[in-house]
């Protein structure tokens, strides 16, 4: 939608999110000093917005090897990265949720014991963010009086996979009961 003018890099410079900036900066450089004529890929996004592009450029040289001329095309992915758009969306506006009800959530991995953890849940263990967990491990946080139904519960789910409420005590790493 731009008019092809002298200044058509200023006005693409000056419609392109801030955040992209940098990127373009570095894709141009890429460009100016390619030795190859293979094209160069970019995906940046529009200043106030939804619209991403996809740039994708090729430098054409002179007869002494130098890049005189940059052809290619822009063309409007955003269609394509809506979805991408919306699970993020989703993602974060389900972290909120979760740190407003102060709730965690956690999946486990039944043949490995392998868990990923919400970031809400370490925050309410008091544990260091993205700490590689187990379900050892987990059970090692959930109260001694409560660890063997707690076990069997979630054990009972991971068999039948009937729901399950199970509110237990937890014990943090600074000796704080929850």
């Amino acid at each position: 939608g731009l008019p092809v003018a002298d200044d058509t890099e200023a006005l693409l410079l000056f419609r392109t999110h801030p955040e992209d900036l940098p990127a373009v900066v570095e894709f141009r450089e890429r460009l100016m000093e390619a030795t190859t004529d293979e094209p160069l890929e970019l995906e940046l996004r529009e200043k106030d917005s939804d619209k991403t592009f996809l740039v994708r450029s090729q430098p054409v040289f002179d007869e002494n090897g130098r890049v005189y001329r940059v052809r290619g095309i822009i063309h409007d992915i955003s269609d394509l990265r809506a979805p991408d758009r919306q699970r993020s969306l989703d993602r974060r506006l389900f972290e909120d949720a979760q740190r407003v009800a102060l709730l965690g959530t956690w999946a486990w991995n039944t043949s490995t014991g392998e868990c990923v953890w919400s970031t809400m849940l370490y925050e309410l263990f008091g544990i260091e963010s993205r700490t590689v967990m187990t379900y050892s491990d987990y059970l090692g946080f959930v109260h001694p009086e409560d660890r063997e139904w707690v076990d069997r519960t979630w054990r009972q789910l991971a068999e039948n996979g009937e729901p399950v409420v199970c509110e237990y005590r937890a014990v943090r790493p600074d000796g704080a009961v929850r």
